[in-house]
């Protein structure tokens, strides 16, 4: 397996790299496999997208799959640059860790953020994978996902009824409100804010503050709401997308 891996990416490189598209034998020569075993790999390739075939010539260049992952990694690149320079004012406004973060098929990744000044905080771990429905940031992220994908989500979870309704109120309140106040969703002891972040094909992050519920008290955590908001609307318009219109706007309970 590992060897057809490592021959099926050597074939892809070779098209990809190309600098027009490329017929069977150009490719096997190129690369030094046979004629069966290329043909054989350039069809995976072209089965996952990963490749086309034009069915007049008979080259192969960069397929429709391909295309739609240099997107996403173009988006995500967008996404840190607008977000990153706004995490020191959210972090000092609040005195607490910011993070960003992805969703990837049925988790959520870490990709960027600003850990908190204070010696007892919450740690920024990058890389992070966790469940897309576990923790407000997956949630923020879940909550606007098209329906018929977040559910399957959710059912492929296998949560408990105590986990269904946690979900199902985090969601009801991102729909609501556009952001989730929760304390100790995921970690006990840890309160946080989160938000959705919009691209123009819809929801493609989430931007969360967090600290510990003992400091970073219900009252204070509010205060920073509108900033949040705020932020989470100045990215999304940086990348071409806007907030879906939620089912009540209300005013900020810090505010009240």
């Amino acid at each position: 397996m590992s060897r057809t891996a490592t021959r099926a990416l050597d074939l892809f490189d070779c098209v990809v790299t190309a600098p027009h598209p490329l017929g069977l034998m150009e490719i096997a020569e190129a690369t030094g496999l046979d004629k069966s075993t290329t043909q054989r790999l350039l069809t995976l390739l072209v089965d996952r997208r990963m490749l086309s075939r034009d069915p007049l010539t008979k080259q192969y260049s960069l397929g429709t799959h391909a295309y739609g992952l240099a997107a996403a990694i173009n988006t995500r690149s967008d996404l840190v640059a607008l977000a990153a320079p706004h995490f020191v004012r959210l972090r000092d406004e609040s005195g607490e860790s910011v993070s960003l973060h992805v969703p990837d098929g049925t988790h959520r990744v870490c990709v960027d953020g600003l850990e908190s000044r204070q010696e007892i905080r919450q740690v920024v771990s990058l890389g992070e994978s966790l469940p897309i429905h576990q923790g407000p940031s997956g949630k923020a992220i879940l909550a606007f996902l098209p329906q018929p994908e977040a559910d399957a989500i959710v059912t492929a979870a296998k949560p408990t009824a105590v986990e269904r309704q946690r979900i199902a109120e985090g969601v009801a309140s991102l729909r609501r409100n556009g952001y989730l106040h929760t304390e100790g969703d995921r970690s006990p002891g840890v309160r946080a804010l989160s938000a959705p972040i919009f691209d123009a094909r819809g929801v493609c992050a989430s931007l969360s503050i967090a600290g510990p519920a003992d400091r970073w008290s219900e009252e204070r955590a509010l205060m920073s709401v509108d900033a949040l908001i705020s932020v989470t609307g100045e990215i999304s318009r940086g990348l071409g997308g806007s907030r879906p219109s939620l089912a009540r706007d209300e005013p900020n309970p810090a505010h009240r």
